[in-house]
């Protein structure tokens, strides 16, 4: 607190008493209120949003009295002026409830709700009588004393009471406002004619009633099946056929003749050892073990153990006894690769026929050598000549070669005269026509699908000619001259030879 000095007398003025003694000089001549220690309280009013609060100065001079503070909100407490000439906002009171203005329409009825100013409704936890309320427990939950609609549960017994006379009585707690369940008849209790409760419930009389009544084995008051009596109030099971399921996967069942109730037998055992197959139980056929195979090819994985020798599970073509194809893989799984590749030979004519010196320089090797490796620019053949039937007896020309089966009218060129005719590496020359001595004016008979057939046709020398010389050829032939006849004719003919 601040003090000053005052005159010789060493005594001392401070700063609130200063401060008074102006505030009761100016209150005398009539210009502001005097200050005052106390709050004012019951300020009613609509909400100004333009008053401070909250420590505040009013203006650059700060505030004189409390009601420079005051911003007309009753929700929010009353605000007080302090020495210091500051405004300074007071707890919130206990204002829950009472009323305000919101929305400055008086037409309109708005509570405080914590600390907040706003439209009163159903559902706030305040009861507000004016807004038609009993009650407003602030859910919605129904038959908790107060409901949705902030309306009384029940008020008296008779709202609480149902029309089953099985559950029993029910009444209302009048200081919660709640109904309360009645007790349950006892099962069997008639309820009407040819009615009884059950479970408090009312329902005809007969099977499910808890009553073992005439025809019935059993009743339990249930419609479970399979705990004993079912649910047409018979047993579950009297013998052991009652139980048979037909699936051997869960072993034999049975039934205990005492509680009526099927007994489940023991699962299959599938096991068979072998680490090569799955053992899987089929319920109509029981224990399968199929083979673990990955790529179907009926071997399994050399990883399962020595029940295995496929040494690659994912290709169907890879498998113990699988033919060695040449592809860069072990198909046999014997440890080697593309061991049986394809022995080439030379074939420069490219007849598919190799010579017999080609044995001497076989090449091994998935795909035919290049054209450059032959020494001819020819061919490669994988047919190895070992007889003369497999052997090409003139590699420099294709048309000569084993199996020829066309016959030639002119000679190999570079052969010798005894084989120039040799086209298929036989080592003799076969002639192609053979018979001679027929008579140029012999008789032909036939029509025109046998005419050529009838007749007979050769050379009409008494030999036939060599390979590529001509001769006389007679045969006979169908002409369309005179309506269509069977005639013979006779030309010049080379005679071919293979």
């Amino acid at each position: 607190m601040a003090c000053w000095k005052i005159g010789g007398s060493c005594k001392y003025l401070c700063v609130r008493t200063v401060l008074l003694l102006i505030a009761c000089t100016l209150a005398s001549c009539g210009k502001v209120s005097p200050v005052s220690d106390k709050p004012d309280s019951g300020v009613t009013g609509s909400p100004d949003a333009s008053r401070l609060d909250a420590s505040v100065s009013v203006d650059a001079g700060g505030c004189l009295k409390h009601e420079d503070c005051d911003d007309r909100d009753p929700c929010n407490g009353v605000e007080t002026c302090s020495l210091a000439r500051q405004c300074e906002p007071a707890a919130p009171p206990n204002a829950h409830g009472i009323p305000c203005d919101a929305d400055q329409n008086p037409s309109t009825r708005d509570l405080c709700v914590e600390g907040v100013c706003t439209p009163t409704r159903c559902g706030d936890g305040i009861v507000d009588a004016e807004n038609k309320e009993d009650c407003d427990d602030a859910n919605e939950t129904e038959g908790d004393g107060c409901d949705s609609d902030c309306t009384l549960s029940c008020s008296g017994s008779d709202e609480c009471r149902d029309e089953n006379s099985c559950n029993g009585t029910e009444s209302c707690d009048t200081e919660k406002h709640s109904c309360r369940a009645g007790t349950p008849l006892e099962n069997g209790t008639s309820c009407g004619t040819d009615l009884e409760c059950h479970q408090g419930t009312c329902r005809p009389v007969g099977c499910g009633d808890g009553v073992q009544n005439s025809g019935e084995e059993c009743d339990d008051g249930n419609s479970t099946d399979g705990d004993g009596c079912d649910s047409d109030c018979s047993y579950s099971c009297k013998v052991i056929a009652d139980c048979v399921d037909g699936n051997p996967c869960n072993g034999e069942e049975s039934c205990d003749t005492a509680t009526h109730k099927c007994v489940a037998g023991n699962e299959l055992d599938c096991s068979d050892t072998n680490a090569c197959t799955k053992d899987t139980c089929d319920p109509v056929t029981g224990c399968q073990h199929p083979l673990i195979d990955g790529d179907n090819d009926g071997h399994a994985d050399v990883a399962l153990g020595t029940c295995g020798d496929d040494c690659n599970d994912n290709r169907g073509d890879v498998h113990k006894g699988a033919p060695e194809a040449c592809d860069g893989v072990d198909n046999d799984c014997n440890g080697d690769i593309d061991e049986n590749k394809p022995i080439w030979y030379i074939d420069c004519d490219k007849d598919g026929y190799a010579p017999a010196s080609a044995v001497n320089t076989p090449v091994a090797s998935c795909e035919a050598p290049p054209a450059s490796q032959t020494g001819c620019n020819g061919g490669w053949t994988t047919r190895r000549p070992f007889d003369a039937a497999t052997t090409d007896c003139r590699d420099s020309n294709a048309t000569v070669r084993p199996n020829q089966t066309a016959f030639q009218t002119t000679a190999i060129a570079g052969a010798s005269s005894l084989v120039d005719y040799d086209y298929n590496c036989d080592g003799t020359e076969e002639k192609q026509y053979t018979a001679t001595g027929i008579s140029s004016s012999a008789k032909c008979t036939g029509d025109l699908s046998s005419c050529s057939r009838t007749g007979l046709a050769g050379w009409t020398s008494a030999t036939a000619p060599s390979c590529g010389v001509q001769g006389d050829y007679t045969s006979c032939y169908w002409t369309l001259e005179l309506g269509g006849m069977c005639v013979r004719g006779t030309s010049k003919r080379t005679q071919a030879c293979r």
